[in-house]
């Protein structure tokens, strides 16, 4: 299945790219898009146990299974003050 993946903030500048599509297998989960980034960009590694995932509509625990085509982004911590 197709997942397209938008960065975020220091995780695009890492990545150097805003987003990119990756092919996984039927029935993946966050965890399973986690290692897969980690693979394609061994520099997130150090942000991927703090990274947040969101579909188009909610924030997603790395234990859910992903829909095929869906859009996931990878939030990194943001502090405000």
């Amino acid at each position: 299945m197709e997942i397209t993946v938008r960065y975020y903030a220091v995780l695009r500048e890492t990545a150097g790219t805003a987003s990119e599509a990756f092919s996984l297998p039927a029935g993946s989960d966050g965890m399973a898009l986690l290692a897969a980034v980690r693979d394609r960009h061994p520099g997130l590694g150090k942000w991927i146990h703090v990274v947040r995932l969101a579909d188009e509509q909610a924030y997603l625990s790395a234990g859910d299974e992903l829909m095929p085509d869906s859009t996931i982004s990878l939030i990194p911590p943001v502090s405000g003050g």
